[in-house]
């Protein structure tokens, strides 16, 4: 598998200027690239959420490459990506980024060993209130995302995220 290797180390290293860490840029490319539209779009609404609603809480503790490696994580337990789901895929996208957070370990996708969330959310105060406002959203994705105002960029246009929804959802969800 092709990854590059980075001269960065770990960050508690007495030996920073020996340590290099491997970087999976081209197949995480790959994998995203061949992502279906609804895989894309709960991305979206996902950073959508955390970006808007979890980084005032904790700024740089829950980082888009996080919520990259659940999608990947996701992407193994569900076979056929339909619209029609897009809602409860985000629901399952954030019960793993609740359970990461209760559990201090979030496996990075192709180095299984490391963990992303080391040296993250050291406090238990920090994790409680992630948890508690994950456990907001969960009870209600719609009605937080119409609240968010991130738009997504695609194609050289700007769509509102509402959009991604509306376009997926039926009246009666609403």
């Amino acid at each position: 598998m092709p990854c590059h290797v980075l001269p960065v180390s770990h960050p508690e290293s007495e030996k920073c200027d020996l340590e290099w860490r491997y970087a999976f840029v081209l197949p995480e490319r790959e994998l995203f690239w061949n992502f279906n539209a609804v895989q894309i779009q709960c991305y979206v609404i996902f950073k959508t959420l955390i970006k808007e609603l979890l980084d005032p809480l904790a700024p740089e503790e829950v980082n888009s490459f996080h919520l990259k490696t659940i999608l990947l994580w996701l992407s193994e337990e569900i076979d056929d990506w339909t619209p029609q789901h897009l809602v409860e895929y985000v629901k399952k996208c954030l019960d793993h980024l609740y359970k990461a957070i209760e559990e201090g370990h979030l496996s990075h996708y192709f180095f299984r060993s490391r963990n992303l969330l080391w040296g993250k959310l050291r406090t238990e105060t920090m994790r409680a209130r992630l948890q508690s406002e994950i456990s907001r959203l969960q009870k209600n994705v719609i009605s937080f995302f119409l609240q968010c105002n991130w738009q997504y960029k695609r194609g050289g246009q700007f769509i509102s995220t509402v959009r991604l929804v509306e376009h997926n959802l039926s009246e009666k969800e609403f």
